[in-house]
C-alpha cells in the first residue's frame, strides 16, 4: 500500500513537497516490528530514494496485528530544529478463507457432509447463507456452525461467507458448491521414501509402513471433497501386508512383514463393480543379503540405499545383540551365536526397513600349524603364528566400505571372541617359567575372514635359557571362538586342539675367546638336547681358527664340546685379524656368534699384566698399600701435634726454674717464691708437668721431698 505525505491542504501536496529549494528530509518509523515493513520507492527496480525524496513510501503487510507508523519531516539544509511529525493506525487483518477445499468450490456427492471451517472461525463472527440468485437454491443446506449438507440431487448452489472484522469491514468470500454423482475411485499411496541419487526403487522396503488413500472423482475428473460412500480395502495375501484403518473411514495404514507381491483393492459401492480401483503393492528388502553362508566368528557388512530427506544415512539395529552385534553407525556386523535374527534400518520420522538374517551353527574348527618352521624359544625368533580355519567365508566382508573396515577392526575387534591357550608337559616347577616364556594373542585376518593364533616368545635371562635347553617337554595349543555374554557358559565352537613341532634353543654361555702361541686351544660348551645337539653346524670365517667335530660330553650327554685351536701358531710381532665362529642349526632360526682373538707374544704379555692388575691378588696387594700408608700418615701426624704443644708451652714459661737437689737437715718441704709472683692455684700443676717433661722427676725419701726455689 503507497503511503505519501500532505501538507494542511491541498496546495500542499508531494507535487510541491518536491520542489522545495532547501529540500526536506522524510524519516519513516514504525511502532511495533514485524506487522508492517516499510519499503522505498523503485526497490523492484534497483534505485535506492534517498530521504530527502522519500515523501511517498511503500507499506508491506507481513502479519496480523496493529502498529503505528510515524514521519518525521526536517529540513536539511538549515540549523533549524524544528519538524513536523505526524503518525496514523495500521490495523492488519488475515484475508478469509477456507481450511480445506479450495476457495472457489467444493464438490460433494448427494446425502454427503462437508464442514466449512475457514481461518475467521475464531478470531470474528462469521456468517453462511445460501444467494437466492443462483437456480438449486435448497439443493445443499448449511447451519449456523458451517455444516453444508447436501440432498439427494445433483445440481449447483451459491454459498456467501461474510466475516465481520472488529474495525467494521467485512469480508465475504462467495463458493460454488456442486453436488455430483461418483463416477470412479482411486488408491494412492502416500510414502516417503528417498533414496541415493534420488532413483527410484524396485519395491517398497520390508517392514516400511505405506498409507493408502481413496480417492473419488466426478465425471469430469474432479477430486470430491465429501461424499457417502463407505470404502472398502481387499488383499490377496494377508501373509504379506498388515492393513489397518487410519484417522478416517478413507485411508488405510499397510505394514509389509514379508517380501512378495500383494494386490490392494479398492471397493466404494458393493452394488457398483465398476466403483474400484487395484494396485500392485511389491515389497522386497531394501538391505543387503550377506553374500554367504554367516557362522559364528564371521563379519559382514550391511548396507541399504535408503536416506532421510536431506540425503542423511539412518541407523542400525539388531533385534538380539547375543546373536549378531552391530556398530549402529556403519552396519558393520559380527555374528556371535547361532540363532535368527532380525536387522532394522532406522531413518527419521519413525520409518524402518528390515531384514531377518540366520547364522547357522559353528563348524569344528582346525588349527594349522606352519609346515616349515619349529617352535623354538629363541627370544629372537619370529613369531610362530598359528591359523584356526572355522569355515568362514571372506565374501561376507568382501563388499565392505573402508569406513565399515575401520570399524570392523575399531570397534568390533573379532580378534577378542578367540581364546588361545597353550599347555605344557613339563614338570610342576617349570610350568610358571615357561607360561612366562611363551605369550599368545589372539589374530583375526579381514580379507581371508580366519583367525589366528600368535605365538610370541619373551626376553630371557641366561640362567633360564641354560635351563630350558636340556628340558625335554611338549607344548600343544587349543583355540576356540568364546562369547563375550556372560550368559555363554560354553565356547561357540568345540576347541580346536594341536600338538606344536617345538625343539628348545641351544645355549652357550661362550661368546669371546683367546687363543696364545701358549695356550693355542680353547673349547665351547653348547648345551641342548639331543636332537639339537645332533643338528648343531659350526662355521668359522678365519681359516687360521680351526674346529673340532662335535662330541658330547660322557658326564653329561646334553652337553656338547668343539675345540678351538690354530692351525699355524704364530709367535711374530704382527697382530692377526678378529674372527668368529657361528653356531647354528637348520631346525630353527637361532645363530650364535663366539668372537676370537688371536693374541702374539707382546700381546699375551700385555694381556698376563693387564690379568696381573685385573686380578684378585694384585687387588688385595694394593689395599694393603693403602692400608700402610695411611697408618704412616696418621703417626706423622700425631708427632707434629706433640711438637707443636712442647714448643708453645716453653713460650708460657718466662722464669727459669732452678733444681735444688734435696737437703738431710731440712725438716720440711718449703716451697718460696719471688714477691713479685703471686702464687695460683695452676702453679703446681705446671711445676710438676715441666718435671715430667724434662725428665728430673725422681723419687724422694719420704722425710726429704725435693724443693724448687725460684731465682732472678
Amino acid at each position: 500500500m503507497p503511503v505519501y505525505v500532505m501538507g494542511s491542504d491541498s496546495a500542499q501536496n508531494p507535487l510541491a513537497l518536491g520542489s522545495v529549494e532547501d529540500g526536506l528530509s522524510f524519516i519513516w518509523s514504525l511502532g511495533k516490528l514485524g506487522v508492517l515493513e516499510i519499503q522505498p520507492r523503485h526497490t523492484q527496480a534497483g534505485v535506492s530514494v534517498s530521504p530527502s525524496h522519500s515523501f511517498s513510501v511503500l507499506v508491506k503487510a507481513c502479519s496480523a496485528g496493529r502498529t503505528s507508523l510515524k514521519v518525521c519531516v526536517q529540513p536539511t539544509n538549515t540549523s533549524l530544529s524544528d519538524q513536523l511529525t505526524d503518525e496514523i493506525q495500521i490495523l492488519v487483518f488475515e484475508v478469509m478463507q477456507l481450511n480445506a477445499g479450495t476457495s472457489t468450490s467444493v464438490l460433494m456427492s448427494p446425502h454427503s457432509q462437508y464442514v466449512l471451517q475457514s481461518n475467521k472461525h475464531s478470531i470474528c463472527p462469521v456468517r453462511y447463507s445460501l444467494c437466492q440468485c443462483v437456480s438449486g437454491a435448497g439443493l445443499v443446506t448449511i447451519d449456523d456452525k458451517g455444516v453444508l449438507s447436501a440432498g439427494p440431487d445433483t445440481g449447483v448452489a451459491l454459498l456467501e461467507i461474510i466475516a465481520m472484522e472488529e474495525c467494521g469491514i467485512n469480508q465475504t468470500l462467495l463458493i460454488t458448491v456442486k453436488v455430483s454423482a461418483v463416477w470412479f475411485v482411486r488408491a494412492v499411496s502416500e510414502s516417503s521414501l528417498h533414496s541415493e541419487g534420488d532413483g527410484a526403487l524396485p519395491a517398497f522396503p520390508l517392514g516400511w509402513r505405506i498409507r493408502i488413500s481413496a480417492l473419488y472423482y466426478d465425471n469430469l475428473g474432479q477430486r470430491f471433497h465429501a461424499h457417502n460412500t463407505l470404502t472398502h480395502i481387499t488383499t490377496n495375501r494377508d501373509d504379506l501386508v498388515q492393513v489397518t484403518t487410519d484417522t478416517n473411514s478413507h485411508s488405510f495404514l499397510v505394514q509389509t512383514v514379508s517380501p512378495g507381491l500383494t494386490v490392494l483393492g479398492i471397493e466404494g459401492d458393493h452394488s457398483n463393480p465398476a466403483l474400484c480401483d487395484y494396485t500392485p503393492l511389491p515389497v522386497l528388502p531394501a538391505i543387503s543379503a550377506p553374500p554367504a553362508v554367516l557362522r559364528p566368528g564371521d563379519t559382514v557388512c550391511f548396507s541399504s540405499p535408503l536416506t532421510d530427506r536431506s540425503g542423511q544415512h539412518g541407523t542400525w539395529d539388531v533385534s538380539s545383540s547375543q546373536i549378531l552385534r552391530v556398530d549402529p553407525e556403519t552396519g558393520a556386523a559380527l555374528a556371535k551365536n547361532s540363532g535368527t535374527v532380525v536387522v532394522y534400518y532406522w531413518l527419521e520420522g519413525g520409518q524402518q526397513a528390515l531384514r531377518e538374517v540366520t547364522v547357522k551353527a559353528a563348524s569344528v574348527p582346525t588349527l594349522s600349524p606352519p609346515e616349515n618352521r619349529l617352535l623354538t624359544n629363541w627370544p629372537l625368533a619370529p613369531d610362530y603364528i598359528v591359523e584356526l580355519n572355522t569355515n568362514n567365508s571372506a565374501a561376507n566382508t568382501a563388499q565392505c566400505s573402508l569406513r565399515q573396515q575401520e570399524s570392523i577392526e575399531k570397534t568390533l575387534q573379532p580378534e577378542a571372541e578367540l581364546c588361545c591357550i597353550l599347555h605344557f608337559s613339563a614338570p610342576y616347577k617349570q610350568l610358571n617359567t615357561l607360561q612366562a616364556v611363551f605369550h599368545t594373542t589372539p589374530l583375526y585376518y579381514m580379507d581371508t575372514a580366519q583367525y589366528g593364533c600368535r605365538i610370541s616368545v619373551q626376553p630371557q635371562s641366561d640362567p633360564v635359557l641354560h635351563l630350558l635347553s636340556s628340558l625335554s617337554f611338549s607344548i600343544s595349543l587349543s583355540a576356540s571362538l568364546q562369547a563375550q555374554s556372560p550368559l555363554a557358559v560354553f565356547p561357540l565352537s568345540p576347541p580346536a586342539s594341536v600338538q606344536l613341532p617345538y625343539v628348545p634353543a641351544f645355549h652357550c654361555p661362550n661368546t669371546h675367546i683367546n687363543l696364545t702361541p701358549q695356550q693355542p686351544v680353547a673349547e665351547i660348551t653348547v648345551t641342548g638336547t639331543s636332537e639339537m645337539l645332533n643338528n648343531l653346524k659350526f662355521h668359522s670365517d678365519n681359516p687360521d681358527i680351526m674346529l673340532s667335530e662335535p662330541s658330547l660330553s660322557a658326564e653329561n650327554p646334553a652337553l656338547c664340546l668343539v675345540s678351538v685351536y690354530l692351525a699355524v701358531i704364530q709367535s711374530t710381532e704382527k697382530a692377526s685379524l678378529p674372527a668368529s665362529i657361528t653356531i647354528y642349526t637348520p631346525l630353527s632360526p637361532q645363530t650364535h656368534i663366539v668372537r676370537v682373538s688371536i693374541l702374539n707374544d707382546s700381546q699375551t704379555a700385555t694381556g698376563q699384566l693387564e690379568v696381573w692388575h685385573a686380578s684378585p691378588v694384585r687387588q688385595l696387594f694394593d689395599f694393603q698399600l693403602i692400608v700402610l700408608f695411611a697408618l704412616f700418615a696418621v703417626l706423622a701426624v700425631i708427632s707434629v701435634m706433640f711438637i707443636v704443644y712442647n714448643s708453645l708451652l716453653h713460650r708460657l714459661q718466662t722464669v727459669p726454674v732452678v733444681y735444688t737437689p734435696p737437703s738431710s737437715t731440712l725438716p720440711a718441704v718449703k716451697q718460696q717464691f719471688s714477691p713479685w709472683i703471686s702464687q695460683s692455684p695452676r702453679m703446681d700443676r705446671i711445676l710438676h708437668r715441666r718435671q715430667w717433661l724434662c725428665g728430673i722427676s725422681q723419687a724422694s725419701p719420704p722425710h726429704a721431698p725435693p724443693s724448687l726455689r725460684l731465682s732472678s
